[in-house]
């Protein structure tokens, strides 16, 4: 995990252009590209980060205290992505408003340009937030197949927690029309891709939504981007941190008995 700007603006400009390849800001609603992205972040991630790494750069220290330290690293880079799409979005507002779509800057490409920017904070901040629960689960010795439906539905649960949970909760009242107690427990733990596919659908329009209501006034788009990036990924690092750390835990009595 890196603590430099100029790293995140790379990130910004490489993701735009994985946006375009995959269709545009418009396709992002379909809500396809989250388990895809989510998939391959994650392995990339789990291929490049070691426990051992952990442990050289922050010796003697205990788990807990390395994922505070990797949480706090990416809160900063989620708070500063904040920072930099709400000046950019900022600036692109104020200058539809200035010119009130003469002069050749036009509302709707200024639309565009803020469609583009926010969809593609979206994008990257999922990066970063898959990124940690990658690094917490090497660390705790929790490895998770981003090719397994189950561990797919972990990673979103510690990641996204609050759309995950609404949504399941739909799914249980859904499941349970005429259905007894087990036949929905059933329902729910046979966890398939394709159950998985419609919860990331799910969780990839919210996100979308999400941020365009971040970025909607100007003056406080910096502020709001930063600020809600921050505690946002400060939740993802407590969930994770708290489900690895409780798996860790059972493990080890499992292996003593």
């Amino acid at each position: 995990m890196t603590e430099d700007k100029d790293d995140l603006r790379s990130e910004l400009k490489e993701s735009k252009a994985e946006i375009e390849r995959l269709g545009g800001v418009s396709s992002l609603w379909k809500g396809h590209w989250l388990v895809e992205l989510v998939q391959r972040s994650f392995r990339n991630y789990s291929e490049r980060a070691t426990a051992e790494y952990f442990k050289q750069k922050y010796p003697s220290q205990s788990n807990e205290a390395i994922a505070k330290k990797l949480t706090k690293v990416a809160c900063k880079n989620a708070a500063w992505l904040g920072g930099l799409t709400g000046l950019a979005v900022s600036a692109d507002e104020i200058v539809a408003v200035a010119t009130g779509g003469e002069g050749g800057v036009g509302l709707p490409a200024n639309l565009a340009i803020f469609a583009t920017a926010a969809f593609t904070e979206a994008y990257v901040l999922v990066k970063i937030q898959v990124q940690l629960v990658a690094n917490l689960s090497k660390l705790y010795g929790a490895p998770l197949d981003p090719d397994d439906p189950e561990d797919i539905h972990t990673i979103l649960e510690y990641a996204f927690g609050g759309v995950v949970s609404e949504y399941l909760g739909t799914l249980t009242a859904k499941a349970a029309k005429g259905a007894t107690k087990g036949a929905v427990r059933k329902y729910l733990s046979g966890e398939t891709l394709q159950t998985i596919q419609k919860l990331a659908r799910r969780i990839g329009v919210k996100l979308l939504q999400r941020t365009v209501l971040k970025y909607t006034l100007p003056a406080v788009s910096v502020l709001a981007g930063s600020s809600w990036n921050y505690y946002a990924t400060k939740a993802v690092g407590k969930r994770a941190e708290g489900g690895f750390s409780k798996r860790a835990t059972i493990d080890a009595a499992s292996a003593n008995d």
